[in-house]
C-alpha cells in the first residue's frame, strides 16, 4: 500500500528507473506476483512491488486522467477521482472567477482541471492525497497554479474573501460501502450552509441518486451529467455559478439541456420513430421537454420513450426505427421477428415484469439479421416493439 516513505522511494533516482521498467511490462493482476519477483531481482522487492501496483493503476487511470503513465494514484483514490472529460466540463463553468478552493480535493483531479486557468488552493486532511497532487500538478506543469495543503475543512485556516468561488467534493463511500443520504456523507451536505453566503459560488459534487427532498435547506441548480451514455455524477451550483434550476448535461460535446416552463403532456401510439432518452435526461426530470422539442409525445404517461413522425437529430437521446409493434406474447412476438427475418435480437425492457434472460433463451431465431426488442407499455397495455438502433446522434444513417 502506497504511503508517504514509499512515494519519497518511487520519486528517487532508483524508483523512477524501477517505474519505467515496471511499465515496459506491461503489468496484467495476474501476473502480478511472477513479474513483481522477476523485478525484485534488480530492484529492492518492495520498491518493485509499488512500481508494478502503480503501472497497474496507471492502466486503470487513463478514463479519468490525462497522460496517467507519468502520476501517481491510489486505489480509493482512483475509484472516486472525477473523470477527465467531467473534471473539465466542470471547472469551464467557474468562467471569469478568481482563486478557486478545492475542498476534499481527493486526489485532485477536478483542481487539475481548474488549475488550467485557475488559481487553485486544494485542501485535504489526507497527507497522502496532497502529496500525490502536488507531485501530479508538477508532473502536467500546473505546480505554479495550484497549491494543495492538508488541512480540515471544517476547521479552515482562513476565512473566505468573498471573492473566491469553491468547489466541495465529501465523500460518498467508506471501504465497499456507500453513502446515499447527503447527511452521511463525510463531511455532511450541511456543512456547506456556513459558506454559501460568503463565497461568489460554489459547486458542489453529490451523487445522481440525490433527491429533491434531500436539497430543501438549498437554493441552488442542481445539474446531471452523462458521459458516453451513462449516468456519472450530479453538481450543485450555487451563487453566481447557478444559471438554472435543473440541467441534464451530456457528454462528449457538453449538450446541455436546461429546466424550462413543463410543457403539457402529449401521448401517441408509437410512430416510424422513437427515442430513448439520455440518463441525464431521465434523471434530470426533463422527458417532456426534451419531447417538446422533438416534436415528440411519449407512449405512456409513465414511460419515458418519446415517439414521432419524424427523426431530429439529438445527442439528448438514442433514436431507433419502428419495424413493428404488437401486443406482448412469446409466440406472437417470434412470428414477427422471423418475418423480419432477425437471428439476433437485444432484449431491452421498460416498465415490463417480463424476464429477458428466460425470453430470449426461449427465441427462436434463424435470420441474418440483428434487431432489438423493447418490452413496455404503450398506453398501459404490454406491448413489444421490434425496432432498428438508429446512429447515436439521431440521424437516419444508410
Amino acid at each position: 500500500m502506497l504511503d508517504l516513505p514509499s512515494l519519497a522511494a518511487l520519486q528517487t533516482e532508483q524508483g523512477l528507473a524501477c517505474q519505467a521498467e515496471a511499465m515496459r511490462l506491461r503489468p496484467a493482476p495476474d501476473a502480478f506476483l511472477a513479474l513483481a519477483q522477476r523485478l525484485g531481482r534488480v530492484y529492492p522487492e518492495r520498491l518493485a512491488r509499488l512500481a508494478l501496483e502503480q503501472a497497474l493503476l496507471r492502466q486503470r487511470a487513463a478514463e479519468k486522467f490525462e497522460q496517467p503513465d507519468r502520476l501517481y494514484f491510489t486505489r480509493n483514490g482512483l475509484e472516486q477521482a472525477t473523470p477527465a472529460a467531467v473534471a473539465a466540463h466542470r471547472a469551464g463553468r467557474f468562467k471569469e472567477v478568481g482563486r478557486v478552493l478545492d475542498l476534499c480535493c481527493g486526489l485532485g483531479s477536478d483542481a487539475l482541471a481548474l488549475a488550467q486557468t485557475h488559481p487553485v488552493v486544494a485542501i485535504d486532511r489526507d497527507p497522502l492525497c496532497v502529496a500525490l497532487l502536488r507531485a501530479n500538478a508538477d508532473t502536467l506543469g500546473r505546480g505554479g497554479s495550484l497549491s494543495a495543503v492538508v488541512g480540515d475543512v471544517l476547521r479552515l485556516p482562513w476565512s473566505f474573501d468573498g471573492a473566491d468561488c469553491a468547489f466541495f467534493d465529501p465523500s460518498r463511500r467508506e471501504g465497499h460501502r456507500r453513502f446515499r443520504q447527503p447527511e452521511q456523507y463525510q463531511p455532511p451536505l450541511s456543512t456547506l450552509l456556513p459558506w454559501i453566503d460568503r463565497l461568489a459560488g460554489l459547486a458542489v459534487k453529490v451523487s445522481p441518486a440525490i433527491q429533491r427532498q434531500d436539497l430543501a435547506d438549498f437554493e441552488c441548480e442542481t445539474e446531471f451529467v452523462s458521459l458516453e451514455g451513462e449516468l456519472k455524477e450530479a453538481t450543485l451550483w450555487f451563487g453566481e455559478l447557478q444559471t438554472t434550476l435543473v440541467r441534464a448535461t451530456v457528454l462528449p460535446g457538453g449538450h446541455t439541456l436546461a429546466e424550462a416552463p413543463q410543457p403539457p403532456g402529449r401521448l401517441s401510439r408509437p410512430l416510424t420513430f422513437l427515442y430513448e432518452p439520455d440518463p441525464a435526461v431521465l434523471r434530470a426530470g426533463l422527458v417532456a421537454n426534451l419531447g417538446e422539442r422533438l416534436g415528440a409525445a411519449q407512449i405512456d404517461p409513465t414511460i419515458a420513450y418519446l415517439t414521432a413522425p419524424r427523426l431530429v437529430a439529438t445527442p439528448f437521446a438514442r433514436a431507433y426505427e419502428v419495424l413493428d409493434q404488437l401486443p406482448f406474447g412469446r409466440k406472437r412476438l417470434q412470428a414477427a421477428l422471423h418475418a423480419l427475418g432477425a437471428g439476433e435480437v437485444v432484449l431491452k425492457k421498460r416498465g415490463s415484469p417480463v424476464d429477458t434472460e428466460t425470453l430470449a433463451r426461449q427465441l427462436k431465431l434463424h435470420g441474418d439479421r440483428s434487431l432489438t426488442v423493447i418490452l413496455t407499455r404503450v398506453s398501459g397495455a404490454a406491448t413489444a416493439l421490434i425496432v432498428r438502433p438508429l446512429p447515436v446522434a439521431g440521424s437516419p444513417g444508410d
